[in-house]
């Protein structure tokens, strides 16, 4: 509910976003911080420069954490939000890069054991699976071996059957 007196406002370790009626998404667990806008409008202000950044909808604001850099840039809205509909889109990324996107929507840790496959390319949508399911399917269509060594550690290998 919108009150002026005290207004909505989401804090990260680097930037404050305030919420002026949206729809909107934050991604601050990887090294690119995203803010991105489906609907209505914010106001980013980034801690260490006080700048302040609008976004209008289809509009993502990137900040790299490491070296500061602020990029602002359109988005395709139905990819960055189809978490909401529990969706993993996955769209042809290395696995390295992909793993905290997947350790992060089921709550795991998967663990490359050859560094061979860190850079094999990744691509699919994964709606509603279990990580069971999501296991099975990583392996038939990227041809790796997949080994729960504990409830949330989960170890990627080269499949050594061929």
């Amino acid at each position: 509910t919108k009150n002026i007196d005290s207004p909505f406002i989401v804090h990260t370790n680097d930037f404050d976003v305030k919420v002026l009626g949206t729809e909107f998404n934050i991604n601050s667990n990887t090294i690119d911080q995203t803010v991105s806008l489906a609907k209505g409008k914010v106001n980013i202000v980034l801690k260490e420069s006080k700048d302040e950044i609008n976004l209008i909808p289809n509009e993502e604001l990137v900040w790299n954490a490491k070296t500061k850099a602020v990029t602002k840039r359109n988005f395709d809205v139905a990819k960055i939000l189809a978490w909401k509909d529990n969706i993993l889109l996955l769209d042809d990324v290395k696995i390295e890069d992909a793993l905290p996107k997947i350790n992060q929507f089921y709550g795991v840790n998967f663990v490359i054991k050859d560094p061979e496959i860190a850079t094999k390319h990744i691509q699919g949508s994964f709606k509603d699976q279990t990580i069971d399911e999501f296991i099975t399917s990583l392996e038939f269509i990227s041809d790796l071996s997949i080994t729960k060594t504990s409830q949330n550690n989960i170890e990627i290998a080269k499949n050594h059957e061929k």
